[in-house]
């Protein structure tokens, strides 16, 4: 009997969710991630709704379809005749459109406190109130002078939204202005029939999880329970949405942007002197400034140097003196060595020629003798 129940509950929630979707307009249109999650939501529920009855239906058997035939079939007319009511009646509620009022200002002011103060007594005056500020200074570079820029997003109630634009024109002057209207009436009508079936969905799991008491019910009341918890969670983000866009039909958005200018002044040019001189006092801060960082950056490494410095001393010390003075002392021998070839060599060659020298001298002397005329025999002349 009690899955028969269930069966029924199931069955009744299936035909709200299939009545209520062919009466509203497709969930496509929704804005954001609600618009996903209500498409989502509805084809889910329906197919889950229709498992859950062919799963009751082949526990309960012939008596569940004789009883959905019967009595049933009333109840559940019943239930969809009002909640079909309940809609038209919703959906007259909401004729009046439901719109969202958008506006940017961007002002320029000689006077920035000024301008500034009157835009904050302007809010005062109608009720608004700052949802976002700032305010920054551009710093100025060289001879421009520093000037501030003021952000804003308001919020100001809408019967209030014309009157406050209107009487904008004493903030600065006006350099452009931009107005658009979002209408969320379709949105919020969607939203709102969806509404109403997730909650007659919710109602009759909390129905149908009453009804289970005995143990054989803990599987069907394990399922409903989990079915339930996705139903209020989609009613929570609905319900929030809905009060998101009700914020915005009563609060309209506003955002200025307040910028301070200063009257431009052409510089008087300069002389030849006036650059020189310029040229110099230029020459000297740059000089200046690179001995500054210099010694800066000395400092910022002297601690770093000195380490580096260690661990060069450790290494030579440790690894490679030894190796260094042995290849000193043979490159010094080499080169005492060289230096003795050498050394023997150019002697050898100064004897080979001292001797070729007097050799040469030996053969100048013979060469260079005076000749003796042979002696004459006298005594054989005579006989």
């Amino acid at each position: 009997m009690i899955k028969k129940k269930i069966f029924i509950g199931l069955v009744a929630a299936m035909m709200l969710t299939g009545i209520a979707g062919c009466g509203n307009s497709p969930l496509d249109k929704h804005v954001g991630a609600n618009s996903t999650l209500s498409a989502n939501t509805r084809a889910t529920y329906g197919a889950e709704a229709t498992e859950a009855a062919i799963y009751y239906d082949d526990a309960a058997g012939m008596d569940a379809e004789e009883s959905f035939k019967g009595g049933v079939n009333s109840n559940a007319s019943e239930q969809v005749s009002d909640t079909g009511a309940d809609t038209t009646n919703q959906l007259s509620e909401i004729d009046t459109e439901k719109l969202v009022y958008h506006c940017d200002m961007y002002f320029d002011t000689e006077n920035y406190i000024d301008s500034v103060n009157e835009l904050k007594n302007l809010m005062n005056q109608y009720g608004a109130f700052l949802e976002y500020e700032n305010e920054r200074n551009n710093g100025g570079y060289g001879n421009t002078p520093s000037l501030h820029i003021y952000n804003a997003t308001i919020r100001i109630p809408s019967e209030n939204y014309q009157d406050f634009l209107d009487n904008m024109g004493n903030v600065g002057e006006l350099m452009n202005k931009c107005q658009d209207v979002q209408n969320l009436s379709q949105e919020f009508s969607d939203l709102s029939s969806e509404l109403e079936v997730l909650e007659a969905k919710r109602d009759s799991y909390i129905a149908m999880m009453k009804e289970a008491k005995t143990l054989d019910d803990m599987e069907s009341l394990l399922m409903i329970d989990e079915r339930l918890t996705e139903v209020e969670v989609s009613i929570n983000q609905i319900k929030t949405r809905l009060n998101s866009i009700n914020n915005d039909v009563a609060y309209s958005y506003i955002t200025v942007t307040i910028s301070e200018v200063k009257e431009y002044e052409d510089p008087a040019p300069e002389t030849f002197g006036e650059r020189v001189a310029q040229g110099f006092k230029n020459g000297w801060e740059n000089f200046v400034g690179g001995c500054q960082n210099l010694v800066i950056w000395a400092a910022e490494h002297v601690i770093g140097l000195g380490i580096f410095l260690v661990i060069l001393l450790t290494i030579w010390f440790a690894l490679l003196r030894k190796p260094v003075k042995a290849f000193r002392a043979r490159r010094r021998a080499a080169k005492a060595a060289k230096k003795a070839a050498k050394a023997a060599e150019a002697a050898a060659v100064q004897s080979e020629n001292a001797v070729a020298a007097g050799t040469a001298e030996q053969t100048a002397n013979v060469e260079t003798a005076p000749v003796q005329p042979e002696a004459v025999n006298t005594d054989n002349k005579t006989e």
